[in-house]
């Protein structure tokens, strides 16, 4: 088991397919404290939680079923305290049953879910 988070705050898994959306969250949420891992791809972000420790694995609505699956096994198996965080646009979520679910529309949602 890996160790106890050191921060204050939230380590967060950002996972998008879209750069820009990824880039705009993690500034969001860096400006609250949270320290933010924005892989490019699902693969990127299994890597990412064999070497860390996350608290926090945000969900975009843009990801597949299987990349979605894939991540929230994960996630859950390593980090089993940890929280999911969806954030849907109106869409079901790919059978992900997310702790939070927050709207792609409101920013203040996702740092509160996240933060």
């Amino acid at each position: 088991m890996k160790p106890p988070t050191e921060q204050l705050k939230n380590r967060v898994l950002n996972c998008s397919r879209d750069e820009e959306l990824r880039r705009l969250r993690a500034t969001i949420l860096e400006m609250h404290g949270c320290t933010v891992v924005s892989p490019n791809e699902p693969d990127d972000a299994i890597l990412e939680m064999n070497s860390s420790r996350f608290d926090v694995l945000l969900l975009c609505y843009q990801l597949g079923t299987n990349a979605v699956k894939r991540l929230v096994d994960e996630f859950r198996r390593q980090f089993p305290g940890g929280k999911i965080v969806a954030i849907e646009n109106g869409t079901l979520f790919g059978g992900c049953v997310p702790d939070v679910t927050v709207s792609a529309h409101a920013p203040a949602e996702m740092v509160r879910a996240v933060c």
